[in-house]
Formats: structure tokens, C-alpha cells, sequence
């Protein structure tokens, strides 16, 4: 069975209208899209984490009781979306991440921590461990969907904004 070798050939102001869309949707413009979509999920992360700040029974009898609310520093505040090095111009990599003193407690509260020997308080001690608190995961089941229809209505928009701008009556 042979094929037949098709070329499809359209209007100019055709072409130059896909071509624009295709333009529209690339570099600093996806990227800010991107970002804006993973708003929910970054706003329900903070909401998650910031009911961990200070809870009855957070610290152990042995461990000094906090006298006043901490300032700063909180799991909450150091939460942030990242784009992360891309691979190529075809690849784009977001994540939720932590910054601050985030970054260092994060996973230690999202999973917990096994009982272990802490040297560098009160002469060492074994810490009991710690129980898991998950609240980035949580997050991100509760919001996935609406991240991708939010991406997909923002992308739309924009493609859709490049054509109808460009047509002449």
C-alpha cells in the first residue's frame, strides 16, 4: 500500500496567527503561569503547616517549655514555589519548596524522626523521636486538580488572547 505525500498549504494571516500562539506560550510568560497555577497548593501547604506552629503537648516534659510565642522562623512562613534548573528548553520543573528555616524542618515534621541520641543539648540525651505531622502531602492531594485546571485555563487564555488580538476585520 502506498502513502501519499499531503502539504498543506493556508493563508498567510493563518500561519502568522499560529505562529504567534505558539510564540505566546513559551519563556517568562509560562513560567509566571506556572507559578500562578501552584498558588492553591502553595496557600493550603501554609494553612496545613501553620496549625503545627504550637499545639498542647508539642514538647516533652525535659525539654524547656516555650515561654513566649516564638518570633520567626515558623514551618509556615519559609513555604515557596521554585523552578528548578531546567533540563532544556522543552522541560519545566516547579516544585514546592522551603526556605528560611524551613528547609531544615520540614521533612522532619512531615515524617517524623525515630528515637535518637542528641549530643549537643543539655550534655546529650536520647530524644524519644518525634511524630509525624504530614502536612505538605496532604496539600498536594487536596489541590492537584485544581492546579492543572488552573494551568490549563491560564494557558488557554493566553494562547486564545494571541489569536483574537490578531485578527483584522
Amino acid at each position: 500500500m502506498a502513502y501519499a505525500k499531503a502539504t498543506v498549504r493556508g493563508d498567510k494571516e493563518i500561519i502568522a496567527n499560529i505562529r504567534r500562539a505558539m510564540n505566546s506560550v513559551g519563556g517568562r510568560e509560562l513560567d509566571r503561569n506556572i507559578g500562578q497555577s501552584m498558588a492553591p497548593m502553595k496557600e493550603q501547604t501554609q494553612e496545613n503547616a501553620k496549625a503545627l506552629r504550637n499545639f498542647v503537648g508539642k514538647y516533652p516534659d525535659f525539654f524547656p517549655q516555650p515561654t513566649k510565642a516564638r518570633r520567626g522562623g515558623h514551618l509556615d512562613e519559609g513555604v515557596r514555589v521554585a523552578k528548578h534548573d531546567s533540563r532544556g528548553m522543552f522541560y519545566r520543573e516547579f516544585w514546592l519548596a522551603f526556605g528560611k528555616r524551613s528547609r531544615k524542618i520540614a521533612h522532619l515534621v512531615e515524617f517524623g524522626t525515630l528515637p535518637h541520641f542528641q549530643p549537643n543539648f543539655k550534655g546529650g540525651f536520647h530524644h524519644p523521636g518525634a511524630e509525624a505531622h504530614p502536612f505538605a502531602r496532604p496539600a498536594f492531594e487536596a489541590t492537584k486538580e485544581e492546579v492543572v485546571d488552573e494551568f490549563g485555563r491560564n494557558l488557554w487564555s493566553q494562547i486564545s488572547g494571541s489569536l483574537i488580538g490578531s485578527f483584522r476585520r
